[in-house]
Order: structure tokens, then C-alpha cells, then sequence
């Protein structure tokens, strides 16, 4: 099986496009999302459209959370507190019954996936160091992890001895081979709001039989993205983004 794991779209509907794009061309099997569908970005409404067709089966995100009011926006800081109440109240009510459903985990084939971590996965606390990626791997027996949240793409590789190392995904696509005798917590990166310096969407590719992850990283239409958050004229999306404009 081929899994496209993607995460954090965060209602920026040009990045999640041209993901999907590359998606087709790449032989996948199922599209897995672990969460943040919206949040941040300009077209909420447009991109839920997109993942009801594109997306088999999806994890709860922190945004997510709070537009079906399982997680609180006072959580978050106060640029995103707006966003998200933004967000919140442009949902329609099928929109707010998809993230009620949603699960905190997924169990696939030998493998786990997260938003955020598994030691308390409703929390959404980050996993950043070695030390976060290690609490991880006891709390769960999987040796194959995913989770999003952090934006940041690259994998935390557990060695003998409890070592663990982080290789750090760069801005071109890029392949790990699983080791048997390794365990991996792979962060997929973000599809919609990237936190490198180069501004593009990343995910991942899981290749079960060929025991590969492969990081992809795709442009996409950096100005229409732009159009977007100026045709939508809120102040708190355009706040945040501001660094692009």
C-alpha cells in the first residue's frame, strides 16, 4: 500500500491543490490527514469541500478541535484565537458533524497516527526535542509514528541504546528506508503554512511494502494564495500573513 500523509492545511486551498496534484500522479493508495484542515488560511469553506472528495480518513487537528468545540481557542495565541473564532462561525453545520467524528489516533498497518503526539494526543502537545520524541515512542508499540502540528518536516529515528536522533527533512523531496531495527516518529510537515524559510507544501508518502518514507515538498500559486487573503479583507488573516504580503 501507498499512503499520502498529509497534515495542517489550514484553509489554504492553492497549497492543498497542487499537493493533490502531485498526489495523483504518485500511484497512492489513500489519502490520510492528521488534522488542522482549517485555521490560518483565507478559504475554510473551500477547502473542506476539497477534503470531503480527496481525503479517506483524517485525525483531529487543534483547529479542528476548537470548531467543533472539543479544544478551546484560549489555548491559543491571540492572532490565531481570532482566526480560528473566524473560522468557527463561517462553518456549516456538516462541517462542525465531520470533526465530531474524527478520532484523536489511527491505527493503520503497523503504523500510528497523531496531530500531535501520542502520550496525550487530546492535549496537542508538541513533540520538539529528543526528549518529547522519546515519551512518544514508550507511550505506544508501533515502530512507525506520523504526526503533523509543528509544521516543521524531518523524523525522530530511535537507535539501540535509546538514542534518538532527528534528521531534518530540507526543501527538496527526500526518502528515508525504515530500518528494522529502528523506530520512527516521522512529522510530515504542513501542507498550507510552512515554517521554513521556504514557503511551500509539504507531506509524505509511505510506501508499506517497499518500507520507505518520502518527503514532498511542492510549489504551489504563492500569489493566488495572496488574492485570497486579500479578496477575503480580514484583518486577522491578513495580520497573520503579513510577512508574505
Amino acid at each position: 500500500m501507498r499512503y499520502a500523509l498529509i497534515s495542517d492545511i489550514h484553509a489554504n486551498r492553492h497549497a492543498f491543490e497542487a499537493a493533490l496534484n502531485d498526489i495523483d500522479r504518485a500511484n497512492v493508495d489513500m489519502v490520510l490527514c492528521l488534522g488542522d484542515i482549517v485555521g490560518y488560511g483565507p478559504c475554510p469553506v473551500e477547502v473542506m469541500d476539497i477534503a470531503y472528495e480527496h481525503i479517506d480518513v483524517s485525525v483531529l487537528g487543534n483547529h479542528d478541535a476548537v470548531v467543533c468545540n472539543k479544544f478551546s481557542s484560549a489555548y491559543f495565541n491571540p492572532q490565531a484565537k481570532r482566526i480560528i473564532e473566524w473560522t468557527r462561525d463561517s462553518m456549516r453545520e456538516s462541517d462542525v458533524d465531520y470533526f465530531n467524528a474524527q478520532a484523536y489516533l489511527i491505527d493503520g498497518d503497523h503504523f500510528k497516527c497523531a496531530h500531535s503526539n501520542f502520550v496525550q494526543p487530546d492535549s496537542f502537545g508538541y513533540v520538539m526535542s529528543p526528549e518529547d520524541a522519546y515519551n512518544n515512542f514508550q507511550a505506544v508499540d508501533d515502530d512507525l509514528l506520523f504526526v503533523g502540528h509543528t509544521h516543521v518536516a524531518g523524523a525522530h529515528v530511535l537507535s539501540k541504546g535509546n538514542h534518538v536522533e532527528w534528521l531534518a527533512a530540507d526543501n527538496t523531496s527526500s526518502m528515508i528506508k525504515l530500518q528494522k531495527n529502528k523506530r520512527y516518529l516521522i512529522n510530515v510537515g504542513s501542507i498550507g503554512v510552512s515554517r521554513t524559510e521556504v514557503f511551500k507544501a509539504n507531506f509524505c508518502i509511505y510506501d508499506s511494502e517497499a518500507k520507505t518514507v518520502e518527503f514532498r515538498v511542492i510549489d504551489f500559486d504563492i500569489d493566488a494564495f495572496l488574492d485570497d487573503i486579500r479578496e477575503l479583507d480580514k484583518p486577522e488573516v491578513t495580520n497573520y500573513f503579513s510577512h508574505l504580503l
